[in-house]
């Protein structure tokens, strides 16, 4: 019963890309000392959740309103 869940579920279902299947995130990550906790876990798209690595939530959100100058053929 999770929005969030729904919504990335929903998306990867109507396309079938296997970047945008939903997957599990630890917003602290396991190597920065997070644990499994559902406060510490949130609902991303695959690519995302593979993207945001080890980066913590506020870099992570940080890079993604800049995400533009990352790349090259934007």
């Amino acid at each position: 019963h999770c929005e969030r869940f729904n919504i990335l579920y929903a998306k990867w279902k109507g396309s079938n890309n296997k970047y945008m299947k939903p997957s599990i995130d630890h917003i602290v990550s396991k190597a920065k000392g997070g644990d499994n906790s559902l406060e510490n876990l949130q609902f991303l798209t695959w690519f995302e959740n593979r993207s945001k690595n080890d980066l913590s939530q506020e870099d992570w959100d940080k890079l993604k309103q800049n995400i533009g100058d990352y790349l090259i053929n934007v």
